[in-house]
């Protein structure tokens, strides 16, 4: 399950810190956004141009993990662009901040028209019969 909470953060870096003298390295991965599977994949597509860039597959992100879990990074943040929107973070004002979630948050409605196609059920015709 994908944490980005600064307080998980906080508590895996002071981990680090406090189990590195005995040779135990703790990492946190921030992956950001991932297609993991057909629902969410199809819902990462209908985001604007910024978010598309920055989704991630799997495939990519083990590969940024394993590299800094071998180079014993306290922190692991996969992508330039998921790096960048962490830089925007701590500079931008709390105001802005909170604009921009509300503004994602109303494009993300659960009429969506991919979400209606995923509730279908399996055994709905697909074709309608013509009376």
């Amino acid at each position: 399950m994908p944490l980005q909470n600064p307080l998980f953060i906080f508590f895996s870096k002071s981990l680090h810190d406090e189990l590195q003298k005995d040779n135990i390295h703790v990492s946190v991965l921030c992956p950001g956004g991932m297609n993991t599977n057909l629902s969410i994949t199809l819902m990462n597509k209908t985001g604007n141009f910024l978010s598309r860039l920055s989704i991630m597959n799997p495939e990519e992100v083990v590969s940024v993990a394993m590299d800094g879990l071998l180079m014993k990074k306290k922190v692991i943040i996969p992508g330039g662009i998921n790096k960048s929107f962490l830089l925007l973070d701590k500079i931008l004002p709390e105001f802005i901040k909170k604009t921009i979630r509300n503004k994602a948050m109303k494009r993300l409605n659960p009429t969506s028209r991919f979400v209606d196609y995923l509730d279908k059920p399996v055994d709905a015709p697909i074709i309608k019969k013509i009376a």
